[in-house]
């Protein structure tokens, strides 16, 4: 069965991408920071599967525009939490997306290396009081990023964590000024350095992130989302807002986000 993943073999992959069962290394051993493609045109649905047991850093990074990322359950390695994918052990965010939500129950201590990547769908980022560390590039070039609020256990921000960040307003830090002053950070950070202060502010309510094909809003994607998928179709249930049932993210909600979501769950 396959067990590794070279460099640029999904170039140009859309739409949606499954780390198959039996994946064992995600990444190239000599490159592994575009490993799976290096293409403006990236999957919008990502799945790692059970027995996938490294992800080498920065082996996502052309994921920045996926809508919504999950693991399976029976992974022993990585779960998924709110559009994260996350190091269990670790407690190690190793990839997010335009629809994460940083985990403010102590799942995660470090922003690991170029995490949040070219993820320009990025507006607003909330760091929890959990969080010590942002490791390099983790949001390089979020480019739209306007707001950072950041939590009282941060104690070190690496190389270029935030650096091409041209359209960032504000920096909100919960602690006082003498504590942001104390945090270490390294070089080519200068847009968060330069960027508009305020001090003793609280952390914002976490709004629930989308999980795309999750049609009952029970926080897990199965069968029974299926069956409400169908309703929906059927005109049976009505909603604001068709993100979680345009499963396939075609732009429309019809009989093929119901094959793909089938999909989905069956190789999950």
């Amino acid at each position: 069965g396959m067990r590794y993943i070279g460099e640029l073999a999904f170039y140009g992959c859309r739409m949606e991408y499954t780390v198959h069962d039996g994946l064992n290394y995600l990444g190239s051993k000599n490159n592994p920071y575009y490993a799976l493609m290096s293409s403006p045109a990236s999957p919008e649905n990502v799945t790692v599967h059970e027995n996938t047991k490294v992800i080498a850093d920065g082996a996502l990074v052309e994921c920045a525009s996926a809508k919504s990322l999950t693991v399976s359950k029976n992974n022993t390695v990585y779960h998924s939490n709110n559009n994260c994918i996350i190091k269990t052990a670790d407690k190690t965010l190793v990839r997010g997306c335009k629809n994460s939500i940083i985990p403010a129950d102590g799942s995660v201590t470090e922003i690991g290396y170029g995490a949040f990547r070219y993820c320009s769908g990025l507006t607003g980022l909330v760091i929890p009081d959990s969080v010590t560390s942002i490791d390099m590039y983790s949001f390089d070039y979020c480019e739209n990023l306007k707001t950072v609020t950041i939590g009282s256990g941060l104690k070190l921000i690496g190389v270029q964590a935030f650096s091409g960040l041209s359209s960032l307003e504000k920096v909100s830090c919960t602690g006082s000024e003498e504590e942001w002053n104390d945090i270490i950070i390294l070089r080519y950070n200068e847009e968060l350095i330069n960027a508009g202060k305020e001090f003793g502010v609280s952390l914002p309510e976490a709004i629930p992130s989308v999980l795309v094909g999750d049609c009952n809003f029970d926080g897990s994607v199965d069968n029974k989302d299926v069956f409400v998928l169908f309703k929906y179709i059927s005109g049976e249930e009505k909603a604001d807002d068709e993100t979680v049932y345009d499963f396939n993210c075609d732009g429309a909600v019809d009989n093929k986000d119901v094959f793909a979501l089938f999909r989905h769950i069956s190789e999950s």
